[in-house]
Parts: structure tokens; sequence; C-alpha cells
């Protein structure tokens, strides 16, 4: 897993000071590139999350997109 900022100046990951509620109370959002051993840097796949706090727990969210289509064999979180 390796983090990506969202460039210069990168945005805060951390959504609590703006009071989000809707759809969601989301609070944090991150974004990460996964590497497989035959597809890596810009062909890595991106990985989005997003926390909720709805009451009192939290509620994660996560979304996976294969940056190159029909990867065949990379083994990458879309693998299963």
């Amino acid at each position: 897993f390796e983090y990506v900022t969202g460039g210069d100046p990168s945005p805060k990951d951390d959504l609590r000071p703006y009071k989000i509620d809707q759809p969601k109370p989301f609070q944090f959002i991150v974004q990460g590139r996964h590497n497989a051993p035959q597809y890596k840097g810009e062909n890595g796949d991106i990985l989005d999350f997003n926390i909720a706090a709805p009451g009192s727990g939290s509620r994660p969210r996560m979304f996976s997109l294969g940056r190159i289509p029909g990867a065949v064999g990379g083994g990458g979180p879309n693998f299963k």
C-alpha cells in the first residue's frame, strides 16, 4: 500500500472541521495505491477509503479501481 496525496497543496484527510453530515457523517478520506508484481506505479490499483461516524462507532467504506482493464493474473485487490 502506498499513500497518495491530493497534489500541491494536498487537501487534508481529516474532514471533521467541515462537519459533513449528508449523505453520511464523513470524518476522514484517504487514497492509496496497491502495486502488484506486474502492475506498479501509474498502473497500480487505486484504493479509496472513507470513514464515517454514524453514532457511537465508525463505519469504513472502501473502493478499489483496477487501472489496467483485464489485468488477468495481477493478483491485486480485485483478484477475489
